[in-house]
């Protein structure tokens, strides 16, 4: 993440104390700054028991976020419109040409698939034209972003998972990530589940443990969501509780 955006409180209830804050944070650090003076911490009223419970509640919106990528140079992209392409691509209804060396650059299955083999023509009749025009247009260094929306998002990240294109998935999830919602949260972390995207799975999680009980309600489609999903969370909310309230 280049910032993430932070609007919380921090309340010690026993003593009705509460303060607000909002803060921006570029780098990790801490934020100095206070919530009460020693002194009123020597009064009894603040502790439960022998502990102090200090509550903290908020949002968090990270932006920028950085993913390594691999940097191509503009002479693969001039690649793209030689004539003598040695793969085709078969979706079902269109073939494809592309250049053996470039999907080889790029995913260890297709390495392995075109080991030693006479006819290099790959059947791909799970997906979609679109989506293979696109993978291609990437493969040779393009830049697809403009490309990738909800609707084909998860056919992208099944691609980069059948074919371990790691830089592509990254992609995908980046753009994944920053459509999670109420509607398509279950759908979303499922999928992450299926599709190997470790990042996307953990802001899905995340997404639902900051859900407040009044807001829980809002969340639709319940009934799909993974059940690695369900069992990380109570395993989460769990711990926390275990450790903040006994």
């Amino acid at each position: 993440m280049e910032s993430v955006h932070c609007n919380f409180r921090i309340s010690i209830k026993s003593v009705a104390c509460s303060k607000n804050y909002i803060r921006n944070f570029e780098y990790s650090s801490t934020w100095g700054g206070s919530i009460a003076y020693r002194n009123e911490f020597e009064n009894p009223a603040v502790f439960c028991g022998d502990n102090l419970i200090i509550e903290l509640e908020g949002t968090m919106k990270g932006s920028g976020l950085k993913i390594d990528k691999k940097q191509h140079v503009p002479l693969i992209q001039a690649l793209a419109d030689r004539c003598d392409m040695d793969v085709t691509l078969h979706t079902g209804d269109q073939e494809m040409k592309v250049h053996k060396y470039v999907l080889i650059n790029r995913s260890p299955v297709f390495t392995k698939m075109l080991e030693n083999k006479d006819d290099e023509v790959i059947e791909l009749p799970e997906f979609s034209t679109p989506v293979v025009k696109a993978v291609i247009d990437f493969c040779y260094g393009k830049d697809i972003k403009s490309l990738i929306n909800l609707q084909n998002g998860i056919e992208f990240l099944r691609f980069s998972d059948k074919f371990k294109m790691e830089d592509l998935k990254n992609i995908i999830e980046e753009y994944l990530i920053h459509q999670i919602s109420d509607k398509n949260v279950c759908q979303l972390s499922s999928k992450s589940v299926e599709f190997n995207a470790k990042q996307l799975r953990e802001c899905c999680i995340c997404f639902l443990l900051l859900k407040k009980p009044e807001e829980i309600s809002n969340v639709l489609n319940w009934e799909i969501l993974d059940k690695e999903i369900c069992q990380e969370i109570v395993q989460r909310a769990l711990a926390f509780v275990t450790k903040n309230c006994f």
